[in-house]
């Protein structure tokens, strides 16, 4: 009974994210807007020494995901995503050049204990894909550049 309610809340919060996303990618795109950079960070499946990120009695082995992104000037919040072992962040953006250095701080938040680190660093944009480890996670980066229009 509680996987069965654990995946109906996976598979609705999956639901709600992938319309989330298409509502902005549509507001976006008629805004004339539709440029992306994403940014997903895949964390990996144990902490050190093979512990599961949440062992608290009756808590999934899933981090629950939360930091900051900061690239060009600016620092974006992501909240708490709960029971995860993936956050993806989608920009909209008309231009992203290769050097372009993004900093990523993101922790595990914990209820009776210091939020654990999940990775805190800096990778710089070499071209779409662009991927690299940081400490206990996989960083991937793709911009999707405006689409060119013929006059």
């Amino acid at each position: 009974m509680k996987k069965k309610s654990l995946l109906l809340f996976f598979s609705a919060f999956v639901g709600l994210s992938m319309l989330n996303t298409a509502i902005a990618e549509e507001k976006n795109s008629k805004s004339g807007v539709s440029p992306q950079f994403v940014i997903e960070i895949e964390t990996n499946r144990y902490k050190d020494q093979n512990r599961e990120w949440d062992s608290t009695i009756g808590a999934t082995p899933a981090p629950d995901m939360y930091g900051k992104i900061q690239f060009l000037g600016k620092e974006y919040q992501v909240p708490v995503h709960e029971d995860t072992y993936v956050v993806r962040q989608v920009f909209f953006m008309e231009e992203l050049k290769p050097g372009t250095k993004i900093n990523i701080q993101f922790y595990d938040r914990d209820r009776f204990r210091l939020d654990d680190v999940i990775a805190i660093g800096t990778i710089e944009y070499q071209g779409s894909p662009t991927v690299s480890d940081i400490e206990r996670a996989t960083i991937r980066l793709q911009y999707y550049p405006p689409e060119k229009t013929s006059n």
